[in-house]
């Protein structure tokens, strides 16, 4: 996992959107929404609820 891609799983968890996201980090919309897909494959899921339940669960973050 790369230093960016936890940057955003962990606002994720904090339950932030994708444009929250894109404005913390200070990158756009559609950077945001790639870090998301990677990091779906990075856990093996289909969506941001399913990614979220497993990290939760797994307590770790890959």
């Amino acid at each position: 996992m790369t230093k960016r891609q936890k940057q955003v799983l962990d606002l994720i968890l904090q339950g932030y959107n994708n444009r929250q996201i894109s404005n913390q980090l200070y990158i756009s919309l559609s950077t945001v929404k790639f870090h998301c897909n990677n990091l779906y494959k990075l856990y093996g899921v289909n969506s941001r609820f399913q990614m979220f339940q497993k990290a939760i669960n797994n307590d770790s973050r890959v």
